[in-house]
Order: C-alpha cells, then structure tokens, then sequence
C-alpha cells in the first residue's frame, strides 16, 4: 500500500479482502466443508497474491497454487506457511529450491519426472496431472489404453524414491458451460478410472474441480476442488452470493469544452454531435483497459454514468461528461466498481472486449497501485 494522499493517486485498484474472505467462504460450503486449493496464480488474478494469501489463511485457508516457480517463492519470502501447489512446469535449476521451500511440483509426464529426479538433492512433494480432454498438460487419459498407460507411468514414478506424490488432478474444459455436461462427465469418468488404477498407492489429494464446476456440480471421487475466480467475486450460480473484491478507479486530470463538429483522440473516430465537455482520465491500455473497448465502455463520474470517446491510449482515456455537472480535474472516475448507486463489474467490460472477466481482472497490470480495505 503507498505513502500517497488518495487525491495524489494517477489510477489504482480497491482490494476489498473481506469481500475475498466472504468467497472464501461460500466456496467451502460450496464444496461441503472439504479442503480447496486456493488459486493465487496472476498476482492472484491482479489483486495481489501475498496481501490476498495472508487474508485467506487468516480465515482458514491451508493450500495455495500458482502457475510460476517465482509466484511460489515469492510467497515463502513473504512468510506464508500454508502448502503451496505449483501447478506449472518448473526448470530443473530451480526445482531443487522450490523442493526445500516445501512447494510441490506438478508433473504431467515421464520425461518431466525424470528431469525433476535428476535434479533433485532432497525429497520432493509432486502432484500428478492428468489431461482428461483439456489437451494441454498431464498424462493422456483418452481412452481405455491410455488410462492404463497413464496409470503405469504413474506409478512408475511413485516408485521412485525421491518423490512423494500428494494428489492427482485433472482440469475441466467446459465446465462452466451446461451444454457440455455430457464431456464433462466424461473427463470426471476418465479421471476417477485412472485413479482406480493407482489403488495402493498412498496418494491423499484428488481434485477436478474449478469455479463454475464447484458451483454446478459435485465430484464424486474429489476430496478437494480449486476455486479461482470465485474467490475474487466473478461467477453465478443460483443460490451462491458472491462479492466482487475490486473496484478500479482513475483520476481526472483534464476537462474540456469543444465544440460540435471536433474530434477527440488518436484517429479522429469520434466526432461530437452537440457541444460538448470531454474529461480526459488517467488510466489507458498500458492499465487494463483493452484498445478495443473504445467507444463500448462507460464509467462512474459524480454517481453518472459517461460513455468512454474515441481511442483508448496507452496511458488516457477520454469521457463525454456532458450533462454531469462539476467534474472537475482531481475527481475519480470508476472503472469497475459502484458510486452513487450505479455498478460496473469486471464481466460489463469482459463482454464489451469479447473476452472474459480474468482476462480484465490479469490485464489489471503493476503500474497500478493497490489499496487494501
């Protein structure tokens, strides 16, 4: 958090962490008390994995995952105790160091397993993935020869002595999406006819499950899930409450009044219709907010709501405030969040870039100052 006056801040996001604490919880009463795995990869989905990870583990959270070695470590130079998942490939000159900081590594095929053993000076934790239809990472489980390929070298590696394995997980590739219950069923069935096929083999942890599937269904196998972008207030479910944690605000250093007929930013693609005051605002591209949301967007100005106007820049962005009286250079204007009873969240500028609301919250980059409430 910075020594900066609020009136001093150019754009910066609130991190509300009792909203996080708040998801927290209904994800484990979503996932009936069981253990999660908390997802923190993405500077936890921008919101600051370190600050995110203490409220959490106040709260009671004991597993953490990331995607890099740095996120993991950077997390044990911080001081957090609680197990720690990397759910990506590590190199081997570091695999060593992440094993004595008692993170565990995922592995998705022999010849990773191979690299890690030969690179190891102690005993390392691992998790084993395996790719149910997904077809990115983890040991191929497709059909019934290659479940029982996936399971053989699995336990292969179970039978070598530097490894310890932890759990085994699958991901789901549509879960969020009702239409694809049937293939999703399917990656669950592949899942659990691997994990029959590793029966003596003392491996605690077994999960599938992400966001939306904790929020739709329930494993049969799993006794633990991974909810992301949950915790952060992103989702629907009928009958799960959740609360957004970020509020994304920029300051208004410029207005100016034009005239009918004059072009505003890069290109001249918007031309006023009526004379008009135009608010230039402190956050661009380079913060998060995509090129092509220009002209699709609006924010918060005095509890209003002003459409954004022509290009986004790197660094600015311009709104018509015509009609909303006072805006004056220092007030705030909002991103995603409330003010004056009007809300914009994340999913609002997701669906005007034709994306989805991680990559808004990710694209949330570090020039952007954080403020934990």
């Amino acid at each position: 958090m910075s020594n900066q006056a609020p009136h001093e801040r150019r754009v910066w996001a609130e991190v509300d962490l009792g909203a996080i604490i708040f998801n927290y919880k209904q994800a484990v009463s979503c996932f009936r008390n069981r253990p999660l795995y908390c997802m923190l990869k993405a500077n936890a989905y921008g919101h600051g994995a370190v600050p995110v990870a203490r409220a959490l583990a106040g709260a009671g959270a004991e597993h953490f995952a990331v995607f890099t070695p740095e996120e993991a470590l950077e997390l044990r130079q911080h001081g957090v105790t609680q197990d720690i998942l990397l759910m990506g490939a590590a190199r081997p000159d570091v695999v060593d160091t992440l094993a004595q900081n008692d993170v565990a590594l995922s592995v998705g095929c022999l010849k990773t397993a191979e690299a890690y053993a030969s690179a190891l000076k102690r005993r390392a934790r691992i998790c084993v993935e395996i790719d149910t239809g997904m077809v990115r990472t983890g040991f191929h489980a497709g059909d019934t020869a290659s479940v029982e390929k996936a399971a053989r070298d699995i336990r292969a590696i179970a039978a070598m002595p530097c490894f310890e394995i932890d759990g085994v997980f699958t991901h789901y590739a549509a879960s969020g999406d009702p239409s694809e219950s049937e293939f999703t069923d399917m990656q669950e069935s592949l899942f659990n006819e691997v994990c029959a096929g590793l029966e003596g083999l003392p491996i605690k942890n077994r999960h599938c499950s992400n966001s939306a599937a904790m929020m739709t269904r329930i494993d049969k196998l799993a006794n633990m899930a991974r909810p992301g972008l949950m915790l952060y207030g992103c989702g629907a479910a009928e009958g799960v409450e959740l609360r957004p944690a970020m509020s994304l605000r920029a300051r208004v250093i410029q207005v100016n009044a034009i005239e009918k007929g004059a072009s505003v930013g890069y290109g001249r693609r918007w031309r006023a219709e009526r004379d008009s005051v135009i608010a230039t605002v402190s956050a661009g591209y380079a913060d998060g907010l995509h090129r092509c949301m220009s002209g699709k967007i609006s924010m918060l100005v005095r509890g209003r709501s002003a459409p954004q106007v022509g290009n986004i820049c790197m660094d600015m962005c311009m709104l018509d405030v015509t009609g909303i009286g006072g805006v004056a250079e220092g007030d705030a204007a909002t991103v995603i969040g409330a003010d004056g009873g009007l809300n914009i969240t994340a999913g609002d500028l997701a669906q005007a870039a034709g994306t989805i609301p991680y990559e808004i919250l990710c694209a949330v980059g570090p020039r952007v100052e954080r403020v934990y409430v």
